[in-house]
């Protein structure tokens, strides 16, 4: 899978991934999430959690993630990443921060 790199740390093998959400930083998780095909399923699943603690199930960033979550059709991707983009910067920090800490969790969670 392009863009991966195997990375070992504690006993356990991970992978880098690239983080779309946050310029010039990576994710790192097991290969068994790197290398399924439903990790941006699994990514948006995550971000749209982590939206909702942040921003509430109300909000219309929240709303369209989730539409582009259930929908998957590019112009939802695209409408959900615009709208996301529109948050306050301490918001999108806060999300990212939430989201980390979730994905780390299911990662740890997969590897148990």
């Amino acid at each position: 899978m392009g863009g991966l790199a195997p990375v070992k740390g504690d006993g356990a093998s991970y992978m880098i991934v690239p983080d779309t959400a946050a310029q010039g930083r990576n994710l790192v998780v097991p290969p068994s999430i790197a290398e399924d095909e439903t990790l941006d399923h699994r990514s948006l699943g995550i971000l749209i959690d982590a939206t909702a603690e942040v921003v509430g199930e109300v909000s219309k960033v929240y709303q369209a993630i989730r539409r582009a979550t259930e929908g998957g059709i590019d112009i939802d991707l695209l409408s959900a990443a615009r709208a996301f983009d529109n948050l306050p910067q301490w918001q999108r920090q806060r999300i990212f921060e939430l989201a980390t800490d979730l994905a780390l969790s299911a990662a740890a969670e997969e590897t148990d």
